[in-house]
């Protein structure tokens, strides 16, 4: 198909297409071995080494989650890391529900790609607090899931969850791209 349409085979065969498709890829690549190392390696198998922050994110997340919680009428009970509605068994923040892989591997696709050093900054910055935003909004729907149907929590936690944290991450990388990443598309050497 792609031979027989010019419209198709021009816009693969573009060298400026491989020229971005090349810097995203290798973005994309650090983004996945840094987030392997710093989280799976660091905060799973060596938790002691990261019970600081470890114990920092689970206490931002458990704290802000029973504040959205108590402000949309229900009353809660926690004991960091634990969160639950009263009269249900509640939900435990472990170190991979905290949203620091989903801020790593943001943060370092942003910094392996194009774009100037105060923009990246100010923009990671940025995206750590939304994704932060985005992971109580997570916590908050498994504790209504939870409250609602408890049946059901492993089904949002294990589908819904990782749907809205890395669509969030998707579209924080295009934004970045497209506005300050300076991409080859954009410029006006092309």
């Amino acid at each position: 198909m792609l031979n027989n349409n010019p419209i198709l085979k021009a816009f693969f065969s573009s060298e400026t297409l491989k020229k971005e498709f090349k810097r995203a890829f290798f973005s994309f690549f650090w983004s996945i071995v840094c987030v392997i190392l710093v989280f799976d390696f660091l905060l799973v198998h060596h938790p002691d080494l990261a019970s600081g922050l470890n114990y920092f994110f689970q206490s931002v997340l458990t704290y802000s989650t029973n504040f959205v919680l108590n402000l949309t009428g229900f009353n809660t009970y926690i004991q960091v890391p634990w969160l639950a509605i009263q009269g249900y068994p509640g939900i435990e923040f472990a170190p991979g529900c905290l949203g620091f892989r989903h801020i790593v591997m943001f943060g370092v696709y942003i910094i392996t790609y194009m774009g100037k050093l105060w923009q990246k900054t100010a923009y990671i910055a940025l995206g750590s607090i939304i994704l932060t935003f985005v992971n109580i909004i997570r916590a908050y729907i498994i504790a209504l899931g939870q409250y609602w149907d408890a049946s059901k929590t492993d089904l949002v936690h294990d589908i819904a969850s990782p749907i809205l944290m890395y669509v969030t991450i998707l579209v924080l990388w295009i934004v970045w791209m497209n506005r300050w990443g300076s991409p080859t598309w954009n410029s006006k050497s092309t």
